[in-house]
């Protein structure tokens, strides 16, 4: 039960994370800002928006650790040997929590640590693990389908997907799955030359 717990707890913190990001990065305040005097209002929302980024960044950092486990151990998964059930409730938990950073990913592309998340979440399109590689490929194929639609942060996410999944293709050659490009097509090149070109759109073009 307390697996099945840690892992509602994880989805859980993760769909909260997406419903109460705003549409754009916040901005950590200076020194000078904090020792500032500003209304209560103000204040209220700064607190607010300080507080949900630090948290944000907090969680990304535990996700990432705790998915660490699943991703450095799986090349045991070959392994005969029967695991105990302590070991498959740690995997399925490291595998919940690799499934919160690509349930974050598409929605908060535009957010904060969002180019850090995406190269992360692109970098295991061709893991050794099937259930990793599915999550990651299908977080990026959402991304990467809305591209040409996409700009700012966000469309420099999708640069950053891009790159990485560019670089294992470069470092594994031949080795390398066929599947982990599939998202690769879901780019719309075409549509985005009838938008406006800026340093990212020129980049991923």
């Amino acid at each position: 039960y307390r697996t099945r717990e840690r892992q509602l707890a994880l989805l859980t913190e993760a769909q909260l994370f997406r419903d109460l990001a705003p549409g754009f990065a916040i901005r950590p305040l200076t020194e000078t800002e904090r020792a500032a005097n500003v209304s209560k209002e103000v204040a209220r929302v700064r607190n607010f928006e300080q507080s949900l980024l630090g948290a944000y960044q907090r969680a990304l950092t535990r996700l990432r650790g705790l998915a660490a486990s699943v991703l450095s151990t799986a090349k045991r998964a070959g392994d005969k040997h029967a695991r105990s059930s302590d070991d498959c409730g740690s995997r399925d938990v490291a595998i919940t929590a690799f499934a919160s950073l690509c349930h974050l990913l598409p929605p908060l592309a535009h957010f904060n640590e969002a180019e850090p998340l995406a190269s992360y979440v692109a970098s295991q399109v061709d893991h050794r693990d099937a259930l990793v590689r599915e999550k990651a490929s299908k977080a990026v194929s959402t991304l990467l389908s809305e591209t040409h639609l996409l700009g700012g942060d966000a469309l420099k996410s999708a640069v950053a997907c891009v790159k990485s999944i560019a670089q294992l293709a470069l470092r594994r050659g031949a080795d390398m799955r066929a599947t982990a490009l599939k998202p690769l097509l879901q780019l719309r090149l075409q549509s985005m030359n009838t938008l406006a070109v800026d340093s990212a759109r020129k980049e991923l073009q």
